[in-house]
């Protein structure tokens, strides 16, 4: 179920739903799509421009946003886990490789994202298939990142 976001008393946009969503597979092996967990009341107007995601869906390979401007972005989990924006993420990417990499199990497989959390009015936190889920991805980091998507 995406994101669906109402309009309180002043015609503001506010979230009514979905402070916690977990991302399951509906049994065909290729569609995930994002439930309610739990509930949440808040603003989206504290966003840069007042710029807010109408709709979260994922599926196994990337998440979907369809912006409040109307712009539709596809970024696939593995870039966003590649671009994860947490402090050790950041410095080990300006590390270089390591010539012998030992892989947990959880990542040899294809990363895939769990769970999706707001925080705040401003950004998602986001669960991965290798345990990893420290990354805190601002509305402004996410559409930048659509955008490089789109532009490849």
């Amino acid at each position: 179920m995406p994101l669906r976001f109402l309009t309180n008393s002043g015609g503001e946009p506010s979230i009514r739903e979905s402070t916690r969503l977990r991302l399951t597979d509906n049994g065909s092996g290729c569609d995930v799509t994002l439930r309610q967990v739990t509930s949440y009341t808040g603003t989206v107007n504290d966003a840069p421009d007042n710029l807010s995601p109408k709709s979260l869906k994922g599926d196994r390979k990337a998440l979907l946003v369809v912006w409040s401007d109307g712009v539709e972005h596809r970024i696939p989990w593995q870039v966003l886990r590649d671009r994860c924006p947490c402090a050790t993420c950041r410095q080990k990417q300006g590390e270089p490789a390591p010539v012998f990499n030992i892989l947990k199990p959880e990542e040899a497989g294809p990363i895939r994202a769990i769970a999706m959390s707001p925080i705040g009015n401003y950004a998602y936190q986001i669960d991965f298939s290798d345990g990893h889920k420290t990354g805190i991805y601002s509305l402004e980091f996410l559409r930048e990142l659509g955008s490089e998507q789109k532009a490849l």
